[in-house]
């Protein structure tokens, strides 16, 4: 064992496959308690980082950015160096129940909440 699995109760709530920094595939796993973690397809952890102060509603990835929801905000992490970007998205006091970069515009992130308001925000 190399040490780097430590126990936890969190429940993994999101899960996304890409490949990181051209090492290959890799995990990323979003849970209950706000943290987001990166995995190689062996398991072992490569890093983390404390997002929210509790559960991650909604993960995204766009290039080199995942937009990660925690309530009514958004949060951003760059994959590069894994570390949370200062920026944060708030929108109306719904909880974010969806989002989705723009296709023709992949700076614009659309954030749906869940009393059907929509917002754009542009990164």
């Amino acid at each position: 064992k190399d040490g780097s699995f430590k126990p936890t109760r969190a429940k993994v709530t999101h899960l996304s496959v890409f490949n990181w920094r051209g090492q290959g595939a890799h995990v990323t796993a979003a849970d209950d308690q706000g943290n987001l973690r990166l995995y190689a397809r062996n398991g072992t952890k490569r890093g983390d980082v404390a997002v929210a102060t509790s559960r991650i509603s909604g993960l995204l990835r766009s290039g080199t950015t995942f937009a990660v929801a925690e309530g009514a905000a958004v949060r951003f992490v760059a994959t590069s160096r894994w570390k949370l970007s200062p920026a944060v998205c708030r929108g109306p006091a719904a909880d974010v129940s969806g989002l989705a970069f723009d296709a023709l515009s992949p700076g614009v992130l659309h954030v749906a909440g869940r009393v059907a308001s929509h917002r754009a925000h542009r990164f």
